[in-house]
């Protein structure tokens, strides 16, 4: 037998997530987001010799707006002391696996950012989880997270939430299913979006709003 020592990291990470599954009454929803034409418009800008925001970058960019709406300003907050925070910015975490485990940096005020300023950002901020050159002002006061599986080919996922927020979303990989439209079956590029979150502070309804406005927003003109 081996014994694997965590890092400093893994067991921060450890401690937290094993309060949320024990402390925190959570439940989980999913839809999917068509991307047909956002990928479409991508494979465009990338011919023409650009280089185009990723979808993760447009999933970011929605959740921002989203949580920038009051309508959605539970999403932002967290149950404390047997009551409900609402916290005001829109600083957004999101996962980056490291070598050292798993950083959620934050984008600090992410709906004040345009969508090339937000990838930008990310790029940034991940490539510095990676370094090991990140602050703590950069892994600190977030509100909301989003965590990215697609890219090693999972469909769907169940996060887990941060114990300091309220819910997390999770992105799956792209995938093409046959859709119905007006009456006949055309192929569409989906992804899945599942959000977790903490009963306490958001409903089932509430989530479900956000996952609207989040799909809507990934659609051109949404």
């Amino acid at each position: 037998m081996t014994t694997v020592e965590l890092t400093r990291i893994e067991r921060v990470a450890a401690e937290r997530l094993a309060h949320s599954r024990a402390a925190i009454p959570d439940f989980t929803l999913e839809t999917d987001a068509d991307v047909t034409d956002l990928l479409a418009a991508r494979r465009a800008a990338t011919a023409a010799g650009s280089r185009p925001p990723s979808v993760n970058d447009h999933v970011l960019h929605a959740c921002a707006a989203a949580l920038a709406e009051p309508e959605h300003e539970r999403l932002r907050g967290r149950f404390a002391d047997g009551a409900i925070e609402l916290r005001d910015g829109v600083h957004l975490g999101f996962a980056v696996a490291t070598d050292r485990g798993l950083m959620v940096p934050v984008i600090h005020d992410a709906d004040r950012l345009s969508l090339a300023e937000l990838g930008q950002r990310a790029r940034e901020l991940a490539e510095g989880a990676r370094a090991a050159k990140l602050g703590m002002a950069d892994l600190t006061g977030g509100v909301f997270s989003v965590t990215n599986l697609g890219m090693l080919g999972i469909t769907r996922f169940q996060p887990i939430i941060d114990p300091d927020h309220a819910a997390i979303l999770s992105v799956g990989a792209t995938r093409s299913e046959a859709v119905e439209r007006d009456g006949e079956l055309t192929s569409r590029e989906l992804i899945a979006l599942t959000i977790s979150a903490d009963h306490r502070v958001v409903d089932g309804a509430a989530a479900a709003r956000f996952l609207a406005s989040v799909t809507g927003r990934l659609r051109p003109g949404g």
